[in-house]
């Protein structure tokens, strides 16, 4: 049985990667900040799946933390697929984002997940086997107003996966990211607290278990990446590609936040 390891398995797109993995015959590894919450969510899986999914605490706020808490977790069990799922995000305009939110969402979206796959990576290329799948977004392909240092942390860990697919093409490791819109999570109410943005996006949200569905899929499958919704992966495209003529025809979309 391949071992799944998941970041920010408390609530959200995590919360419901566990339940996948294990409907998929895989074992997840929870882990998260909140004891309680990831209790819980153990909790729930043994209820309605009778299974009991190992949880451990883990907070990329930390640095120092981080090596210690996945050594713990290597101790016990072997990696076999890493998802980096835990994000962080605060919308608002630049002179209005806080050093403690700025340092926030690089340190959980690029260097506590650089971090937990550094510390992941030496037995998966050991054993000349693995997948890391990280959740990226298509804000970092697609920038929009009010969500600068979150679209720029994003931006990193695109260039992040890239990079290290290309060390670890001669390893046999896979390396994917998956760049989601926006999905229905608890995610907003601390990205925008008014709940604003996710009124104005409600038609447009994902679902937490479909996108969990999609990524499980993934495991094994030598993808460069996957963007949800298809569309907006396109418009993402687009926007490399033109970006003057992207934000002339779509310009009141990119100031919704």
């Amino acid at each position: 049985m391949k071992h799944v390891l998941i970041t920010g398995a408390t609530s959200g797109i995590g919360k419901d990667l566990a339940y996948v993995c294990l409907q998929h015959g895989y074992m997840p590894i929870l882990t998260g900040r909140n004891q309680e919450k990831l209790i819980d969510t153990q909790r729930i899986l043994q209820n309605e799946l009778g299974k009991n999914p190992p949880i451990f605490h883990l907070d990329l706020l930390h640095t120092k933390q981080i090596k210690e808490s996945i050594d713990n977790i290597l101790s016990y069990y072997e990696v076999d697929v890493l998802i980096n799922n835990a994000g962080y995000g605060k919308f608002s305009p630049l002179s209005e984002c806080s050093v403690e939110h700025l340092q926030g969402m690089f340190q959980v979206n690029m260097i506590g997940l650089s971090l937990v796959t550094q510390t992941v990576l030496p037995k998966m290329v050991e054993r000349k086997c693995g997948h890391i799948i990280n959740i990226a977004s298509l804000a970092g392909k697609m920038a929009t107003a009010n969500a600068s240092i979150y679209a720029a942390s994003k931006h990193a860990v695109l260039g992040f996966t890239n990079a290290l697919r290309l060390e670890l093409h001669k390893e046999n490791i896979l390396v994917t990211s998956v760049n989601l819109g926006p999905v229905a999570t608890s995610f907003f109410q601390t990205a925008d607290a008014s709940g604003q943005y996710e009124q104005r996006m409600q038609k447009y949200m994902l679902n937490s278990k479909v996108v969990a569905t999609r990524i499980v899929s993934l495991i094994g499958k030598k993808k460069r990446e996957l963007n949800l919704p298809y569309w907006m992966g396109i418009g993402a495209r687009c926007y490399q590609l033109c970006p003057v003529l992207v934000e002339r025809i779509l310009g009141r979309y990119m100031y919704l936040k």
